[in-house]
């Protein structure tokens, strides 16, 4: 009766530790998910440019384009330096600031655009930022995708 006793109690407890597991879900197979340096730093083109008082002014493969952006990129690398040529190029650093919500631009005569991130992921990058037309402050809003 006490061998029976005793095998029972060993097969309880054995029962008691395979059943209980780790609440750590085993993600080792999951690719870690990217952060934002990592999803931004890659070649950008312009796919579409709008603002509120002159509406879509750039859309890539139109024909009535207010701008021509075809050519435009911006390049951001994980070191914190940038490329750009939009009309000209440009060359600076970046970093990103407001809690990774705002990126500020800093070209290399010491200039410096804040653009406010929208939306980003590994295929999109859409941000607006503060500018000047013909003597009127207006607000752009651009969406690019990877090169």
């Amino acid at each position: 009766m006490k061998k029976s006793n005793l095998w029972i109690l060993v097969l309880l407890i054995s029962l008691v530790f395979t059943a209980c597991s780790s609440d750590d879900d085993d993600d080792d197979n999951q690719p870690d998910k990217p952060n934002k340096t990592e999803m931004l730093a890659k070649k950008w083109i312009a796919e579409e440019a709008t603002t509120a008082a002159l509406g879509k002014v750039y859309q890539r493969g139109a024909s009535n384009n207010q701008f021509d952006f075809d050519n435009s990129y911006v390049e951001f690398k994980k070191n914190g330096t940038y490329d750009l040529l939009i009309l000209e190029q440009e060359q600076g650093t970046w970093a990103f600031t407001n809690n990774e919500t705002q990126a500020v631009l800093t070209s290399t005569n010491e200039e410096s655009t804040t653009y406010t991130l929208i939306s980003l992921t590994d295929t999109t990058l859409e941000f607006s930022f503060d500018s000047y037309y013909q003597g009127f402050a207006i607000t752009v809003t651009v969406k690019m995708k990877p090169e």
